[in-house]
C-alpha cells in the first residue's frame, strides 16, 4: 500500500474526498525514507526537531489529542523550529487518532512546517526457550489508520483481558503471601492506567507493588520471575492472557496492510547474557 492509499483510507474514515486536506499527515512510506537521510543534527538543530514518541491524555500524557497540534505549533514557534516532525503513539491506545486527525484536517494551513505522523506503543512479549523473555518490551506502530475496525477491536479486546487478569494476579500474590495486605483496589487507585487496562509500566510497578507489601528481599526474584513468565509456557496461569506476542502482532500489523514497527526502548531489553543467534 502506498501512502496515497493509506491517505486515501483516512479520507474515506473521515467522510471527505480531497486528500489534499491530510497534507498535514505524514504516511508511513515518506517517514521511512525521511528517517534514512538523517543524522542525529537532525533531531536538535534550532531547524528541524524530529520526536516520533509522544503521548497525549488517552494514555499518559498531559495533552488532550485534538489539542496536540495547536500544542506542538506553540512549541515550533517559541523555539523557532523550521520544521517539526511529530507522532501520537499512545500506549495501548489509538482512540486520540481520530481526534487529532479532525482537528488538522479541518484548518491544515494552521499547521504549515508541521507534519503528524499516526501511531502507538504496544506492549509486547517474546519468548522462545534459549531466551528470557523482556518484561517491559514495546514496539512503536508507525502509519496507523485508525478508522480500521478489527484493529480497533484488537486494542479493546487486550484491555479487556488485562483487566480480567489482573485480579487473578492479585488472586495469585494474596493467596501466596496473605500476611501482606495486597490491596488491588488500592493498587489501581495509585495506577488508574492499570484499571484502563493499560499495559505501560505494569511490567515493573505491579511487581514493585507486590514486593513492597511483601517487604522480604528473599522473595523478589520469584515475584520478578512471574511477571516475566506470563504469555510464555513457563507461566503459572497458562489462561491469563495478558501481553501480545512478538508473532501476533506482526500478522495484526499485516492484516492492517498500512505501517511498520519500531522497538520502542532498546536499552530496556535485557536477555540476561542468553542470545538467540537467529
Amino acid at each position: 500500500m502506498t501512502d496515497k492509499d493509506y491517505l486515501k483510507a483516512l479520507a474515506k474514515g473521515l467522510g471527505i474526498q480531497d486528500i489534499k486536506t491530510l497534507s498535514v499527515i505524514m504516511g508511513p512510506d515518506e517517514l521511512k525514507k525521511t528517517l534514512s537521510g538523517l543524522t542525529l543534527a537532525d533531531f536538535d538543530d534550532g531547524l528541524r526537531l524530529i520526536t516520533l514518541h509522544n503521548h497525549t491524555t488517552e494514555s499518559d500524557g498531559q495533552v488532550p489529542p485534538e489539542k496536540y497540534m495547536d500544542n506542538a505549533l506553540a512549541f515550533k514557534e517559541k523555539y523557532g523550529y523550521k520544521d517539526l516532525i511529530v507522532a501520537i503513539t499512545d500506549h495501548d491506545s489509538i482512540e486520540g487518532l481520530i481526534p487529532a486527525l479532525k482537528s488538522v484536517q479541518k484548518n491544515p494551513d494552521k499547521y504549515k512546517g508541521i507534519r503528524l505522523v499516526l501511531g502507538c506503543e504496544l506492549s509486547v512479549s517474546y519468548f522462545d526457550d534459549r531466551t528470557r523473555r523482556p518484561v517491559d518490551f514495546e514496539l512503536l506502530h508507525y502509519g496507523i489508520n485508525p478508522f480500521d475496525k478489527a484493529y480497533q477491536k484488537w486494542f479493546l479486546n487486550m484491555r479487556q483481558n488485562r483487566q480480567v487478569a489482573l485480579p487473578r494476579i492479585f488472586e495469585f500474590f494474596q493467596n501466596k503471601y496473605p500476611y501482606a495486605g495486597l490491596d488491588l483496589n488500592e493498587f489501581l487507585g495509585q495506577h488508574p492506567l492499570m484499571a484502563g487496562g493499560f499495559g505501560c509500566y505494569l511490567a515493573y510497578i505491579t511487581p514493585e507493588y507486590i514486593m513492597g507489601k511483601v517487604n522480604d528481599s528473599s522473595q523478589n526474584e520469584f515475584i520478578w520471575d512471574y511477571f516475566r513468565r506470563l504469555g510464555s509456557p513457563l507461566s503459572d496461569d497458562h489462561d491469563l492472557v495478558f501481553w501480545r506476542t512478538l508473532d501476533e502482532v506482526i500478522q495484526k500489523l499485516k492484516k492492517h496492510t498500512f505501517g511498520f514497527l519500531s522497538v520502542a526502548h532498546p536499552y530496556r531489553i535485557h536477555l540476561g547474557g542468553k542470545i538467540n543467534e537467529n
